[in-house]
């Protein structure tokens, strides 16, 4: 598990696709993820449903530590300072962007979208970032 944590979430427009970034700081090494259509998406650990904009919820697991101890913050330090709700406006297939939670090392992210499409996911360092792209049009290579 990373010793990374959660610092924004963006999202931009291109021409044929829309990107949803994760930026982290801290150090460590990459951390596993994993991303994928879920219907219903429920919130980790709850189990209570996700309502996100759109027609089609995109989750994204993201393994960072997120004890405040892994990093010498105070124990009330939350593991993601960044916005916990993004609407997308006069985007394509997003909607909308959700930090949901974190728990137990696990921070979980939704994506609602206008429908399933195909998705490209990549990491990028400086900073360190989780890319998730969403076609718009042409197929991602």
């Amino acid at each position: 598990m990373s010793a990374l944590f959660g610092a924004d979430i963006v999202i931009g427009r291109h021409d044929c696709y829309e990107r949803f970034v994760f930026e982290m700081q801290g150090a460590g090494v990459a951390p596993g993820w994993s991303v994928g259509y879920r219907q219903p998406l429920v919130a980790d650990p709850s189990g209570q449903p996700v309502n996100l904009l759109g027609d089609a919820d995109l989750q994204i697991i993201v393994r960072v530590w997120t004890v405040a101890p892994y990093q010498d913050f105070p124990a009330e330090w939350l593991p993601y300072q960044g916005p916990k709700d993004v609407v997308a406006q006069g985007f394509v297939a997003l909607r909308e962007a959700r930090y949901i939670s974190s728990f137990e090392g696990v921070t979980q992210i939704g994506l609602g979208l206008d429908e399933q499409r195909p998705i490209r996911v990549s990491w990028l360092d400086g900073p360190p970032r989780l890319v998730v792209d969403i076609s718009t049009g042409a197929p991602l290579d």
